[in-house]
């Protein structure tokens, strides 16, 4: 098609018809469902629905609860099922898994094929990944980062704000284990000085 317009001499303009034109966007994994809601610390979260089959995930299956799509990608197999919470800038993706009760927030990261379930929390920078577990009650803070096959369960709160890493297997399992470990931790702050 040809148009004549002040000033220019000529113009083509190709039209082409709105079903020639493909979206680039991949299909989403999920969405918020607006009318299934918890507010938690004055946050409000949402219910993800999940819209595609993927993993042990069927369409139509109802997931935990986000305050924002930020907080769980779009791709991989990354999911966040029962009544699992996620909000502030924490971060669910890769294959890992939030679930149960567990509470996810902060600026925390969850990835890999690491799980965080039960009444698990994991906030503040700390990173889950690997193939990493937090489980039952356990509570991870701060910097800790969480990687490897590190298995942390039971009734412990772990806030580490130092540079030093847990790596291979680390396991949890009794208050005695926890103390050890907290005493541990103590020998490293005093290596810092």
């Amino acid at each position: 098609m040809k148009y004549e317009f002040k000033n220019i001499k000529s113009l083509e303009i190709n039209v082409c018809e709105s079903n020639d034109i493909q979206d680039k966007e991949k299909p989403k994994k999920y969405r918020l469902d607006k009318t299934d809601t918890k507010t938690i610390n004055g946050r409000t979260l949402y219910r993800v629905i999940y819209l595609k089959d993927f993993s042990i995930i069927e369409k139509g299956d109802k997931g935990g609860y986000i305050e924002k799509e930020a907080n769980l990608s779009q791709e991989g197999n990354a999911r966040v099922s029962d009544n699992a919470c996620v909000s502030d800038n924490a971060h669910v993706y890769g294959d890992a898994i939030v679930s149960g009760n567990a509470r996810v927030s902060g600026d925390a990261w969850v990835s890999d094929n690491a799980c965080v379930y039960g009444d698990a929390i994991v906030s503040g920078n700390a990173r889950v990944s690997g193939d990493a577990r937090v489980s039952d009650n356990a509570c991870v803070f701060g910097d800790a980062f969480i990687f490897g096959d590190a298995n942390i369960s039971g009734r412990i709160n772990l806030t580490v704000n130092i540079d030093y890493e847990l790596t291979p297997r680390v396991i949890i399992d009794t208050e005695e284990k926890a103390k050890r470990l907290k005493e541990f931790l103590k020998t490293l702050e005093g290596d810092k000085k």
